[in-house]
């Protein structure tokens, strides 16, 4: 198990640190310019708080008590995934002007290069 939380640890910081900042930067605050303050991107922004909280107790924790931790992170990334498919995005492609759209996904692009 200890393998199996490095590996989520450093694809944490490999890919989803960006990814999330992207969303937390970019996306987010557009939506909101554009269409107010919206609670599914509250909620969004807490699960990423949710999940780093995860990592920092992954990366302390012992060898051998990282199996509950490893559930919730997983639970929680695939529900926030979820999330986004079936409530945030089609609320995006149905309010959001294209335009729009297309500045957004190019500075989403260029923060993902970094």
């Amino acid at each position: 198990m200890a393998a199996l939380a490095q590996e989520v640890v450093e694809f944490f910081d490999r890919d989803l640190v960006l990814h999330f900042a992207a969303e937390e930067e970019a996306r987010s605050p557009a939506m909101e310019q554009y269409l107010g303050e919206l609670a599914v991107i509250n909620e969004l922004l807490d699960e990423h708080q949710r999940r780093q909280a995860l990592i920092s107790q992954l990366r302390r924790s012992e060898p051998g008590t990282q199996t509950e931790t490893l559930h919730v992170f997983a639970e929680l990334l695939r529900n926030h995934i979820r999330k986004e498919e079936r409530l945030l995005f089609p609320l995006f492609e149905e309010n959001m002007p294209e335009s729009w759209t297309a500045r957004i996904g190019e500075e989403i692009r260029q923060r993902l290069k970094r």
